[in-house]
This record gives C-alpha cells, sequence and structure tokens, in this order.
C-alpha cells in the first residue's frame, strides 16, 4: 500500500497519468470488465497505457474517431512522457552537478587547474551511469577531448597532475581508479541528497497533520 492506494501488478493504469505521481490501477476479473474499462478509458482520454512484464508502457490509441483524432492523441500522450522525463532529470542533474564540485573540492583537487574542468565535465558526462566510466583512455579520455578541443594525450596529462596532490592518488592508487573513486562518492552524495529529499517530503504531510490538530484543540 502506498499513499493510501494498493498497487497489483499487471493492473492497467489510468491513461495519461504520470509514472512519477500518483497512478491508478484497477483490478478486474473477467474479459468483460476489462473490455469495458478499457472503452471507457478510451472515450474519456482517447488512449489508455498497458504496461508489460518488463515494466514497458504501452499506449493503446483509439482510432474509432478517425485517424486525425488518433494523432493527436498520439502527440499528446509523447508530450506528457517528455514532459515526465524533463521534469524528472531537472532535480537531478542539478544534484549531480551540485556534488561533483563538492566531491572535487573534499578531494583537494584545484580549480585553477585544467585537469579540475576535465575531472569534473568526465563526472558530469558520466553522471550515475558507472558503467560509461571505463575504459577510461578508449572511450572518456577522447569524448572530453573533443569537447574542449584539445588531444586526448593532454587531457590525460592534465588530469594525471591534477590528481597527484590528492589523497586518492598517495594512497597508491592509479588515474583511473582515483577517478573511480571519485565518481563512487558522487554517487554516493546524490543519493544522500535524494535520501534527504524523499524524509522531507514524508515528514511535511505529518508536520501538517500535526499542525492542524493542535489547531483543532
Amino acid at each position: 500500500m502506498i499513499n493510501g492506494a494498493f498497487y497489483y501488478p499487471g493492473s492497467l493504469p489510468e491513461s495519461g497519468t504520470s509514472l512519477t505521481g500518483q497512478l491508478q490501477f484497477t483490478v478486474v476479473v473477467n474479459d468483460k470488465e476489462m473490455l469495458d474499462q478499457l472503452n471507457r478509458l478510451m472515450i474519456r482520454q482517447g488512449y489508455a497505457g498497458v504496461m508489460d512484464t518488463a515494466g514497458r508502457l504501452h499506449y493503446l490509441v483509439d482510432g474509432r474517431k478517425g485517424m486525425p483524432y488518433a494523432s493527436r492523441k498520439i502527440l499528446e500522450a509523447t508530450g506528457r512522457m517528455i514532459k515526465d522525463q524533463c521534469d524528472n532529470a531537472r532535480p537531478l542533474q542539478a544534484s549531480i552537478g551540485h556534488n561533483v564540485d563538492k566531491v572535487l573540492m573534499a578531494n583537494g583537487i584545484r580549480p585553477e587547474l585544467k585537469g579540475y574542468r576535465y575531472i569534473r565535465c568526465m563526472l558530469l558526462l558520466i553522471g550515475l551511469d558507472e558503467t560509461r566510466i571505463k575504459p577510461v583512455t578508449k572511450v572518456l579520455y577522447p569524448d572530453i577531448a573533443n569537447h574542449f578541443h584539445v588531444k586526448a594525450s593532454q587531457v590525460e596529462r592534465d588530469v594525471r597532475y591534477a590528481l597527484q596532490e590528492t589523497r586518492l592518488h598517495r594512497s597508491g592508487l592509479t588515474t583511473t581508479a582515483c577517478l573511480c573513486r571519485l565518481h563512487q562518492q558522487l554517487v554516493q552524495a546524490v543519493e544522500h541528497d535524494q535520501l534527504s529529499e524523499i524524509g522531507q517530503t514524508r515528514k511535511t504531510p505529518r508536520q501538517n497533520e500535526s499542525a492542524e490538530g493542535s489547531l483543532d484543540h
């Protein structure tokens, strides 16, 4: 039970509902109920979303009113999905950008060095996808070099120099291992921010309920 609603695997989500918000699920026990529910959704929204076992959402679009109507509904559904993705990406990207600087400063990497800019760009490019950090020399260095219009060998040299004075390098880690460790610290920092945000979201309704209760007295 989440947010006061029961969620059942394989149920039919109401069309047009954001996957990141409140979802409405309807349990049907026979084919007639399923078709009746689907028809009601089609009449009201013009399309309905059905999720498969892999978590992919497939939209059924009502073509009974003609292709111009169906085309408008496809554009409407696509627009909602793009908006949801953009809304979700903004806070995460902001958290990543904020924590990249914190991680680099915490490790003593000097901002005035070129290597600082290259490492910062690497971490922003990788984001939370750890698979993109390897192989560094074949993929990551060339990508950063293209971005800054320099040679990959210069990126590698400046990154190595920027890491020389850090505790990570002095502990015996290679340049690649240092970058992996920095990325791990970034992921942990972002996860900490997300957990804190979830905690604040859950706390706020309880605080409001307490405030309302005190006013009743």
